[in-house]
């Protein structure tokens, strides 16, 4: 092993979990708060067919995206 390898130990990756989840969560808020977004310019019940179109995510990822924001 050369001296600029590092020993990967089951805590380093823990730690990268945990950093990646807050960078994830981070991006689900985000992608909450657009939801909203365009939730609020489109007219009443036509979301549901325009997130699984626009975004392939279903209409029920996308309120647990949008719940996940408001919170």
């Amino acid at each position: 092993m050369s001296e600029l390898q590092t020993v990967r130990t089951v805590e380093v990756v823990a730690a990268e979990i945990r950093a990646l989840t807050a960078s994830m969560l981070n991006d689900v808020i985000e992608i909450g708060r657009r939801m909203v977004e365009a939730k609020e310019m489109l007219p009443h019940g036509a979301f549901g067919k325009w997130v699984e179109k626009a975004t392939g995510y279903s209409h029920s990822t996308a309120n647990n995206f949008m719940n996940i924001y408001r919170e």
